[in-house]
């Protein structure tokens, strides 16, 4: 329960947004989940709240959700 105080945190984004720009490609839920150590719901809220803000896009795909960054903020 204590990881979903995380969410908000420009401390958890901002690792969420690097990790982004690393990879250079879209990516699941569970791929930020166990790159950033967090559980799944709070990596899916995070990233689910900062496609909200548009800063980054998702897509549903047949199996899941996938993240990215667009290619003029990388």
């Amino acid at each position: 329960m204590a990881n979903i105080k995380k969410v908000g945190t420009t401390e958890f984004e901002q690792q969420l947004l690097d990790l982004l720009k690393k990879v250079k490609e879209p990516v699941s839920v569970d791929f930020v989940a166990f790159n950033l150590r967090l559980s799944w719901v709070t990596a899916r809220a995070l990233l689910f709240t900062l496609a909200l803000e548009g800063k980054l896009k998702c897509m549903k795909t047949s199996k899941s959700w996938i993240f990215w960054l667009e290619k003029e903020s990388v």
